[in-house]
């Protein structure tokens, strides 16, 4: 099975206030998983799904840039 790579830029912000602590970015890949996982596992009418969510450095490791 082939595999395609997008990359996808977020901006995150404080949901009432600036008081709070923005998360680190594993928190929010962690997140990111959850919900593709969970929304997308038993939709039949897609044809993909989401097998990973990664860090840019990550994914790129290995590759020669």
């Amino acid at each position: 099975m082939s595999e395609m790579k997008y990359v996808i830029v977020l901006d995150i912000e404080a949901k009432e206030d600036d008081s709070g602590v923005f998360p680190d970015s594993h928190e929010v890949r962690a997140r990111l998983r959850d919900v593709f996982v969970n929304v997308i596992k038993h939709d039949e009418t897609i044809g993909w799904r989401v097998s990973r969510v990664e860090g840019l450095r990550s994914s790129l490791a290995g590759w020669m840039l």
